[in-house]
């Protein structure tokens, strides 16, 4: 059995190495696709009319990027996992479920994406198809050609996982006889729901059921991408039983996240792996720790100095943020124990830093907006605009009781204990390098996006490009550090986008189910005229973030609600029918960024137990989150009920349009 192990540590080898030198190649690639149109425009109108080819680039590009990288992140178990039970399993028992989903759910789909994908593309070919989405890119059938691809290569992953976890690992009688009875409770289980379900099931059960396995799924610590598909499949499958569902359909998926990932009108996302890039940069050189220096400095007399520095740094780092924890585990790497020293208690300290890096999730220009901007069909600037006084209404909640806190300890200044007295021609270089540039990059990337003079992937490839500036500045670029910071983008972006997938096939089924139309007529049926469905909502999303994370409510749950938020009238309410729905849309925003802070499965929480002192314990970081999670409903509640704290800034700028 040595043989098929050896082979498949060379197949899981090569899969990385493929991978790696797509991504390398691939990331840089669409940066300089998103440049040559800005480098044009500043020439002259010929140019920006010769560049627009390159244009034309940027979301195949994008979709390659995502494509694959799909099986390096199923190989490296680079995924979103909800973990309830899986922690409490043993290993042998989770390798059992590794095998048994990657049978059920990965084989059937990287099947699909062969089968389906292959068909698409070779379409595309004979058609000799052009697309207006992509300004004309001549060679669709190739752009087509990555789902078969990224399917295969997924395909390989998973059967390299297989191969290490059905591994023999020699084991007792006991074992055996406990495998035994796993496989055969198994066995029986997949019989039943096989061959019984469809017959003791209605067609007007299904939605509701379809959502009950999900959560059933995402609770079981299996990665969310993998159950989001394993859910369409197989209630898609229950679906032909009853005539609801066609086997045509499931080529419907390919259309979807097709649409959604490699058409230019969803040009937000291809955004993302840039914003990704700014925060890796951040993340891994020193200017994260350098700011929180020169933030200190800076407001050095103010009483809570410190926790005020480290709220505004998980503000700057804002790019970071959202996907996978990086501004909390840089804050927390960085100033937890600075915090800790200074004589902070272990709940304030920890709550402190979880609370400022999720701070920045939702503030400009983070990742999430632009996944709320797309999803809720909004300008990007009216939601930059609109977070901007909720932000400020939370940080003035954080830094108040930030002062409180040092004032009853007699906390006076700020940073390391026993830091040595800088002259004024240092500090002001210090401030200078270590704070102004950051903020002036930031403030430049935000005006670009807010004034339309770039798109939002150039303005994202033009803050990539000033970080690496920075970076630069401190001495930490060289050849390796691009290439961790490359390769952090591709995983980052893989891990996201394989949700999205996911999400797709999931929705296609579930619409076909007849289940957004189902709910729609439960939420409409609650009282309360238009606050009633508007408060259900709140309350259903904010209960959902004690589970799960923001992206997964935003992509599965967002889509069923929405149809019932666009029937809500509030244009008296918040000033005009634009205005009324940036309101709920910055209320969902906020009510989203709460999901990082609430336990049980914040996941804020998670990065912050992990760098914390040995002896810090979850009840000391639930201690410590509890007032800013009172903070976060508060500032929620004073939105809901001065509407002008979203639509001021948004409403001055579209009359000065």
């Amino acid at each position: 059995m040595a043989g098929p192990s050896k082979f498949a540590d060379a197949a899981g080898r090569i899969l990385v190495g493929v991978s790696i030198a797509a991504q390398l190649c691939l990331i840089p690639l669409l940066f300089v696709a998103a440049l040559v149109p800005v480098i044009a425009r500043w020439i002259n109108a010929e140019w920006a009319t010769r560049a627009g080819a390159a244009g034309s680039l940027q979301a195949p590009l994008f979709f390659g990027i995502v494509m694959l990288s799909l099986g390096l992140i199923f190989l490296r178990d680079g995924h979103v996992r909800i973990d309830l039970f899986r922690r409490h399993q043993s290993p042998a028992t989770q390798r059992w479920v590794d095998l048994a989903g990657g049978a059920l759910v990965l084989l059937p789909f990287c099947g699909a994406l062969l089968w389906f994908g292959t068909r698409f593309a070779a379409e595309a070919f004979r058609l000799g198809e052009f697309s207006d989405a992509t300004l004309d890119f001549p060679l669709i059938w190739l752009v087509k050609g990555i789902i078969p691809l990224g399917g295969a290569l997924l395909l390989i992953a998973g059967a390299v996982v297989a191969a290490r976890s059905a591994a023999p690992r020699a084991p007792t009688s006991e074992a055996l006889s406990r495998r035994r009875r796993r496989s055969a409770l198994l066995a029986g289980a997949l019989v039943l729901v096989a061959f019984g379900a469809p017959w003791l099931l209605r067609p007007a059960q299904l939605p509701v059921l379809m959502l009950l396995a999900l959560g059933a799924g995402l609770l079981s610590g299996y990665p969310v991408a993998l159950v989001l598909v394993g859910a369409g499949l197989a209630f898609g499958l229950v679906g032909m039983h009853f005539g609801l569902v066609t086997l045509g359909a499931f080529g419907l998926v390919q259309l979807r996240f097709y649409g959604f990932l490699a058409e230019d009108e969803n040009i937000f996302y291809t955004a993302v792996p840039a914003l990704l890039f700014v925060g890796a940069v951040l993340e891994r050189s020193g200017i994260a720790r350098e700011l929180l220096t020169a933030m200190a400095k800076l407001i050095r007399r103010v009483p809570g100095s410190l926790p005020i520095a480290v709220t505004v740094l998980g503000v700057i780092l804002a790019p970071a943020a959202g996907l996978v924890g990086a501004s909390v585990t840089t804050l927390a790497m960085i100033a937890l124990p600075t915090l800790l020293e200074a004589g902070y208690p272990v709940p304030f300290a920890t709550g402190t830093v979880a609370a400022a890096g999720t701070l920045g999730i939702a503030a400009p220009p983070a990742v999430m907006l632009f996944f709320l901007a797309l999803t809720f069909r909004m300008e990007l600037p009216v939601l930059f605009l609109g977070m901007v006084g909720p932000l400020f209404v939370l940080f003035v909640l954080y830094a108040c009781y930030q002062m409180t806190v040092a004032w009853r300890l007699g906390i006076g200044r700020p940073g390391p204990p026993g830091a040595p007295e800088a002259s004024w021609a240092a500090f002001a270089r210090s401030i200078g390098q270590d704070l102004v540039l950051p903020l002036a990059l930031f403030a430049a990337v935000f005006a670009a996006l807010i004034f339309g003079w770039a798109t939002p992937l150039e303005c994202a490839t033009l803050g990539a490009l000033g970080s690496l500036a920075i970076a630069a500045l401190h001495g930490d670029l060289n050849a390796r550090f691009l290439r961790e910071a490359i390769l952090q983008t591709a995983n980052g972006t893989g891990m996201i986008f394989f949700i999205v997938i996911g999400a797709a096939v999931f929705s296609v089924v579930f619409s076909l189910l007849n289940g957004p139309a189902e709910v729609f007529a439960l939420i409409q049926s609650i009282g309360g005229g238009q606050w009633g469905p508007l408060l259900t909502i709140m309350g259903i999303v904010f209960c959902l973030g004690f589970l799960i994370d923001w992206l997964e409510i935003l992509l599965i749950f967002f889509p069923i609600f929405l149809p019932v938020l666009r029937t809500l009238d509030f244009s008296s309410f918040a000033g005009s029918p634009a205005l009324a729905f940036a309101w709920i849309t910055v209320l969902f925003t906020l009510n989203l960024q709460s999901s990082f802070l609430t336990p049980p499965f914040g996941f804020s929480l998670f990065f912050i137990k992990a760098w914390s002192p040995p002896s810090t314990t979850m009840p000391q970081i639930y201690k410590g989150i509890a007032v800013y999670v009172l903070f976060q409903v508060l500032a929620i509640g004073l939105v809901l009920l001065f509407p002008m704290l979203a639509t001021a800034l948004p409403d001055a700028w579209l009359r000065s349009r």
